[in-house]
């Protein structure tokens, strides 16, 4: 994802450039938190954002990042909530992310 240089979340028109603010998660996890809630591409173009389904299984937390914009989806596991939204980072952070096609899904 190309990183955006604005951090303002309205533009000069009032426009959203946003989803949502949550300045503690974006201080801790800026990268991951650009891809759930930046509307548009640092080109100005608007962009669908990413979204994050967290499961727990076994004693385990797991997380799925959809990057609907362009299609792929990836997959975290660790012991708590918060070590895996740090390994989502990290990944993102090092473009280390094991990024796979989404699924098209069926609609019912």
């Amino acid at each position: 994802m190309k990183k955006r240089e604005n951090t303002k979340t309205s533009g000069p028109n009032g426009d959203l450039l946003q989803a949502m603010e949550d300045s503690d998660f974006g201080a801790r996890w800026p990268l991951l938190y650009e891809h759930l809630v930046d509307l548009f591409w640092s080109d100005g173009t608007h962009r669908v954002t990413s979204t994050i389904v967290i499961f727990a299984e076994d004693g385990w937390c797991k997380m799925c990042l959809n990057n609907r914009a362009e299609a792929s989806i990836a997959f975290v596991t660790a012991r708590t909530v918060t070590a895996c939204f740090d390994e989502l980072e990290q990944g993102l952070r090092e473009e280390q992310i094991d990024w796979r096609a989404a699924g098209k899904g069926k609609h019912r």
